[in-house]
């Protein structure tokens, strides 16, 4: 009997799937539009998850720590595209302890639940797998649903001048749907430790612009030094997108005076702000350092 995981605090009902060769995965019994997928069509499509470590589909990045690539999958009657990111097990000494936990996807497949529990605009998530051998996490892979969309980075430089008179209405969604996200993570006891631009999506409809967040393996619960980290992810992403000519000091202000909105931040805020800046452009400064070094081959640790 197939036990189903889902509540109120849980709104992605899903369920585990034992598989062959130490396979196991977490699966979504519904996609995005809500349609079923029953655990069984799962079950066959997966019965050797070992396909989708291969080349197959588009790919959006590949480095050493493993790749992600759009595909299509079949589940039962449903074709859907979905973004595949396998995921290199750590080798290190410090892999280790790593390797004892859950796999990072599965980790990632819980988080993304959590954020769509707590209203966090986000990816969808799918399924996650993992082999195990022992004790020892293996291999893992995590799917989501693929959303036709430009990276913040790019959305930024290249699409948000062609808007013509409704530029600075998209300006203001924007800023503010970048603001309602920050301030999700930190209502929910949450901050997010790589929040640069390219982990945000711009989705175009029309005239509605919508930012979602992907990539959500940075995100990670608060434990010490809660408001360092609660204004670091502020600072990474304004560090990342400084070089650009397009966007404005009000954008900043606009942001960070909506976040303060919805977090009931009131106190000493132009204070806090100027921190932030202060931050975001030495942030910038020790990434363009880590750069020149690394070209020439000197090892420089960008997060201090």
């Amino acid at each position: 009997m197939t036990k189903v995981n889902t509540s109120a605090k849980d709104p992605i009902a899903s369920t585990r799937l034992t598989l062959k060769d130490g396979w196991r995965a977490l699966v979504a019994l519904r996609d995005p539009k809500g349609n079923v997928l029953s655990p069984s069509d799962w079950e066959k499509l997966l019965a050797d998850p070992r396909w989708l470590l291969d080349g197959d589909g588009r790919r959006l990045k590949s480095d050493e720590c493993g790749s992600v690539r759009v595909r299509t999958i079949r589940v039962g009657a449903r074709d859907l595209c979905v973004v595949v990111k396998v995921q290199k097990q750590a080798s290190r000494f410090k892999g280790f302890f790593r390797n004892l936990r859950s796999a990072r996807a599965v980790r990632t497949f819980r988080t993304a639940v959590k954020l769509q529990a707590m209203g966090v605009a986000s990816e969808y998530p799918l399924a996650a797998l993992e082999q195990r051998k022992g004790l020892w996490s293996t291999k893992n892979i995590y799917i989501s649903n693929y959303i036709e969309s430009r990276n913040l980075y790019y959305f930024l430089r290249e699409d948000l001048a062609t808007f013509g008179h409704r530029e600075p209405a998209c300006r203001r969604t924007v800023a503010r749907q970048i603001a309602e996200i920050f301030a999700g993570l930190h209502n929910g006891g949450l901050w997010h430790r790589d929040a640069k631009a390219g982990n945000f999506v711009v989705q175009v409809s029309g005239n509605l612009c919508k930012v979602m967040l992907v990539d959500l393996d940075g995100i990670k619960p608060y434990r010490l030094c809660r408001r360092r980290n609660r204004f670091r992810s502020l600072a990474k992403l304004a560090s990342t997108v400084l070089c650009h000519r397009s966007i404005h000091s009000s954008d900043y202000r606009r942001t960070f005076s909506t976040y303060c909105e919805f977090t009931d931040l009131r106190e000493d805020c132009r204070k806090t702000y100027r921190e932030l800046a202060t931050r975001a452009v030495a942030v910038r400064l020790l990434s363009m350092a880590t750069s020149a070094m690394e070209g020439r081959g000197i090892f420089v640790d960008a997060n201090g």
